[in-house]
């Protein structure tokens, strides 16, 4: 180590001791700069990322160092713990066992190695713990808790079966296919944040699009590295993301076009589109109206793309951007607006801005429902996984919006027949919207729910309601393994219509209701969200 680099070092360790762990990161980081084949340093920059919760960074400095040095037992110690603060528990496994294996083989180790023996010891009981917690859940052996993302249940229901199983017992069509396809392309997503973003064009808008649930914040740091990601990307390619979609954008276009050709303005308003949706639904998670904006942006903008002829006519020979301004892609941004619409709606106090939003939304809705219906009927050949992110769930999602919209409308009118004249739509609407998604998908024990609360209201005969209970109930038990108690959907509120339509099945059984006829529940708790 030279001086400068040890000087750095040691004031590195000062500031660890005052708790001081971002300065103290950034002296490690100098003095690795200068020494940067030094297992130590790197291996103290994951300490201080862990103190941090900068679980990514710690993973990749522990990293480098046992590289650099494979019997340095602190870096697996550093290596393991920031893979099990990532979920990612079969890693932890394996350095668990190679940290071991970095001991001295010798029987009477040093107090220092005795110290660093009970830390692996530690870590790999805590491994087997969070394993066997997670397993339990997907299994129905323990109560379903929000510790773990839900990708990381679905590692455990893939666990111990090869690749051609899993296709086989997961079709495309099943949530655990959605969320595999969208973890691995997430993962793929922060490897490239970490490698100081090689390559500009990520794919992280393909996760948001294709299942946003399986978005977790890796860490601390995370939100604020998709914020550069998206700065670079926007650089890269000379986009406009900080631009409206008015006319000065499109004569902005046009000039790029004039300067570069059509084939630079397709990339660069590609890459503008994708970092619009990343932005909304990355980093506007508490703010549905920015988040609408955003996406509002993106879909203006692909639709004028998709009417202007000279971007139309470069499609055909630059696959990378084609997809883009294809119909599938506007659809699943459209579902992404659809959702931030739907909850701006359900937040608006102001009636006039309300049902501005609800007539935007019916109108969306039935774009998406026309383009998607003839997206669905056209054979599908290897695309199956795709589509069915891109169209299938799109669809589902613009049936529930039209069911959200008529919902609403029905709580907007006096009249008793129109009241219940409107729920009955709002219930059909929903029940084609689950229709469309796939059949372990929390989303389409919601949706039911929704309906099943709809026919209470308006009274539908209790047959069919008990018949749509029956499917719910169902519906609940198929997405428990993915989903535990729903991320989206919320399971108490799924197990209290269950309960309900329990209570008047039994009626029905001892002769006290019958199935033919109609029946109104007084007060089903309903929640006005769609």
């Amino acid at each position: 180590m030279t001086t400068k680099a040890q000087e750095l070092k040691e004031e590195a360790d000062k500031l660890f001791r005052q708790q001081r762990y971002f300065d103290s990161y950034l002296k490690y980081r100098e003095a690795s700069e200068l020494d940067d084949k030094n297992p130590i340093l790197f291996s103290n920059r994951a300490l201080c990322a862990l103190k941090l919760k900068h679980y990514l960074d710690a993973e990749c400095d522990s990293r480098v160092a046992i590289a650099f040095d494979p019997s340095y037992v602190k870096a697996y110690i550093r290596h393991g713990e920031a893979n099990n603060a990532l979920h990612r528990h079969w890693v932890s496994k394996a350095v668990w066992k190679e940290a071991l294996d970095a001991l001295p083989t010798e029987k009477n180790l040093t107090p220092a190695e005795l110290d660093l023996k009970k830390a692996i010891e530690r870590g790999s009981a805590d491994t087997e713990r969070q394993d066997a917690a997670v397993k339990a859940q997907v299994e129905g052996r323990a109560e379903n808790t929000k510790e773990f993302p839900v990708w990381r249940r679905v590692m455990a229901i893939c666990k111990g079966k090869t690749t051609e199983e899993i296709g086989r017992l997961y079709p495309p069509n099943t949530s655990v296919c959605q969320i595999l396809t969208a973890y691995h392309t997430y993962v793929e997503v922060a490897e490239n944040v970490q490698h100081k973003l090689q390559s500009p064009d990520c794919r992280c808008e393909k996760v948001v699009m294709g299942e946003m649930r399986v978005l977790w914040d890796f860490d601390r740091a995370w939100p604020t590295k998709v914020e550069t990601l998206l700065h670079f990307t926007n650089q890269a390619f000379d986009g406009w993301k900080d631009l409206k979609p008015d006319v000065r954008f499109q004569k902005s276009v046009k000039g790029h076009a004039a300067r570069e050709g059509w084939d630079g303005a397709r990339s660069a308003l590609s890459a503008t589109i994708k970092c619009w949706i990343v932005h909304a639904i990355m980093l506007e998670t508490s703010n549905p109206v920015s988040q609408a904006e955003y996406l509002s942006r993106a879909i203006k903008v692909l639709k004028w793309a998709r009417s202007y002829s000279q971007l139309r006519g470069v499609l055909d020979h630059c696959a990378c951007c084609a997809e883009v301004y294809q119909t599938p892609f506007l659809l699943a941004t459209q579902k992404l607006h659809l959702t931030a619409q739907i909850k701006t709606a359900a937040d608006e106090t102001d009636g006039t801005k309300k049902n501005r939003v609800l007539e935007e939304i019916l109108t969306e809705a039935e774009e998406v429902i026309k383009e998607g219906t003839i997206i669905a009927a056209q054979p599908r050949e290897d695309n199956e996984v795709y589509l069915v992110a891109f169209c299938d769930i799109p669809l589902g999602a613009a049936f529930a919006a039209k069911g959200y919209y008529y919902w609403e409308t029905a709580r907007k009118h006096p009249s008793r027949d129109d009241f219940e004249k409107y729920l009955k739509m709002s219930s059909e609407f929903y029940l084609k919207a689950v229709t469309f998604f796939p059949v372990d998908d929390e989303m389409r024990a919601r949706y039911l729910n929704r309906a099943i609360e709809c026919m209470m209201l308006y009274g539908a005969p209790l047959g069919v309601q008990l018949k749509k209970a029956d499917e719910l109930r169902e519906a609940v038990e198929k997405m428990k393994p993915v989903w535990g108690d729903g991320v989206v959907a919320c399971g108490k509120a799924l197990q209290d219509v269950v309960a309900i339509m329990q209570n008047i099945k039994d009626l029905v059984d001892q002769g006290k209701l019958k199935a033919s006829e109609s029946y109104r529940c007084p007060n089903p708790g309903v929640n006005v969200v769609c």
